[in-house]
């Protein structure tokens, strides 16, 4: 599955620590090499700039701490 800017993301992948949604992005970063697809972790107390780039340029995989949604 190819991801062209600004698409995704298709999957929604929500942990309940940021340090587990940064531990599952890790490992789906590795699988996606193979796969081409792309992740991004987005999760409060880190510089929104980098994370909102990275969903701009297009996602298949989106992980986030639970706590953005409560």
């Amino acid at each position: 599955m190819h991801v062209e800017q600004g698409d995704g993301p298709i999957v929604l992948i929500l942990a309940p620590t940021r340090e587990l949604a940064v531990q599952i992005q890790e490992e789906s970063t590795k699988f996606g090499s193979y796969s081409r697809t792309k992740s991004t972790c987005v999760y409060g107390g880190a510089p929104k700039g980098p994370q909102i780039r990275d969903l701009r340029r297009g996602t298949c995989t989106l992980l986030s701490s639970s706590i953005l949604f409560r």
